[in-house]
């Protein structure tokens, strides 16, 4: 019998064992905590499920994770494969290196947009509004088709909010050759000296033993609920008088009892994609001083490539050349054989020009089954229904599949330490002010 069971040991729920004021019991499927935020290793370097950073708005959240480990800052630096080329991110502020017909087409229906006058009712509609379809076409509509397997006519615009803000004036004077994504002072970053993203997991993890329960490997077969929780594993049944679930919505509803069949409806509306990432430990960099690439080719399967020694590049350590090649794969279609999608990636890339096969040293493919939340037209209908429904049962929420929002690492921290502030009441503050 404890206090608090947490269910689910990713960013949220370690987050919460360290600032909950009483001893919690973090229960996690996998043998290795953490989630997204874990970090693996090809050769000696480590890499990332996608490339994660440490930048936030939030101060109280981005000095919360600048404290778990000694960090180093990095200026942050994107590209998007087009044509065969590499041009800056955003693609509305490189205009000017776009081939004269492709640059033409952006620009004429951007300033003379037809569009500019409706009231967008979804993503798409948003980019006409925004950027005119000259934009919209050469790159947001099929980007973003590639990365969510949903058009974007089909997603809400709840997306609109991480959307980078380029001026009228900026994108006019881009297709000019003036590229204001160049100029110095662009956006900076924090990350990890050693150990990648997942040794912000590992220092909580250490930081919380002495006062919090955590046990991983643990398969979860049902949630009951009598005059307490009771969590029934493969290892036994564990109880409390409080769970918060920190785990994937479409894991957690299977598990309880007397679903309601509007409830069960809701959960399986909500959309999410999985993601496949494809490493390559390499001979020979073959991009150049950039981070990330993003590739709205539809004939290319990834849509975006990390060069994750970048990383360590710019912190003036070297080692050899690593790329992270990310595909999104929607749930329930049939997976095709990794050696098939490593075969056929690596093909890709080297069409591009971004890097040869005969430089490979050494290449591994990871898949993830819960990655990105879509905000489809439905989303927030349905999600208001399922988070009602746990509160209603005194089940709080807190993480990016267990909210089922599109948060970051600084979102999920923010979140998590509310919500343990609400849980503490006033008899704890947390660690950090």
């Amino acid at each position: 019998m404890t206090s608090t069971i947490v269910l689910g040991a990713g960013l949220s729920g370690l987050t919460l064992a360290h600032e909950l004021g009483e001893k919690p019991l973090v229960l996690e499927k996998e043998r290795e905590p953490g989630g997204l935020c874990r970090s693996f290793a090809i050769g000696n370097t480590n890499f990332d499920i996608g490339p994660h950073i440490i930048f936030s708005n939030d101060k109280k959240s981005l000095s919360f994770l600048r404290s778990l480990v000694p960090c180093r800052q990095h200026l942050l630096s994107s590209r998007i494969l087009f044509r065969n080329s590499l041009i800056p991110y955003p693609f509305e502020t490189g205009l000017g290196e776009l081939p004269e017909k492709e640059k033409d087409f952006a620009l004429v229906n951007y300033i003379e947009n037809p569009c500019a006058g409706i009231t967008p009712r979804n993503l798409y509609s948003f980019f006409l509004k925004k950027f005119g379809k000259g934009i919209t076409r050469l790159y947001l509509e099929p980007y973003n088709l590639k990365i969510w397997k949903t058009h974007p006519r089909r997603l809400s615009l709840q997306m609109v909010r991480r959307i980078p803000d380029a001026q009228k004036n900026e994108i006019i004077r881009s297709a000019s050759g003036i590229n204001p994504g160049e100029k110095p002072g662009g956006i900076h970053f924090h990350y990890p000296r050693e150990g990648g993203i997942g040794s912000l997991v590992s220092s909580l993890r250490d930081k919380i033993k002495r006062r919090a329960g955590l046990l991983t490997g643990i398969r979860m077969k049902k949630i009951r609920k009598k005059r307490y929780w009771e969590v029934e594993t493969c290892r036994g049944t564990y109880t409390a008088n409080r769970m918060i679930n920190c785990m994937p919505l479409h894991e957690l509803i299977p598990l309880l009892e007397n679903v309601p069949d509007p409830v069960r409806r809701a959960l399986a509306s909500l959309k999410y994609n999985s993601l496949l990432i494809a490493v390559f430990r390499l001979k020979k960099d073959r991009i150049g001083n950039c981070f990330t690439v993003m590739i709205p080719d539809e004939s290319l399967l990834c849509h975006r490539i990390t060069r994750v020694n970048y990383l360590a590049a710019s912190s003036g350590n070297q080692g050899d050349p690593l790329l992270m090649a990310e595909l999104t794969l929607s749930p329930g279609k049939k997976l095709p054989s990794f050696s098939s999608l490593l075969r056929r990636t690596a093909a890709d890339l080297e069409k591009s020009g971004l890097m040869r096969q005969d430089d490979i040293l050494e290449a591994r493919t990871l898949f993830f089954p819960y990655a990105y939340v879509l905000y489809t037209l439905d989303h927030r209908r349905n999600s208001d229904i399922l988070l009602t429904y746990l509160k209603e049962r005194s089940i709080e929420s807190c993480g990016r599949f267990a909210q089922f929002e599109y948060l970051n690492m600084d979102d999920v921290v923010k979140n998590a330490r509310e919500l343990a502030r609400r849980v503490n009441g006033s008899k704890r503050k947390c660690a950090y002010p």
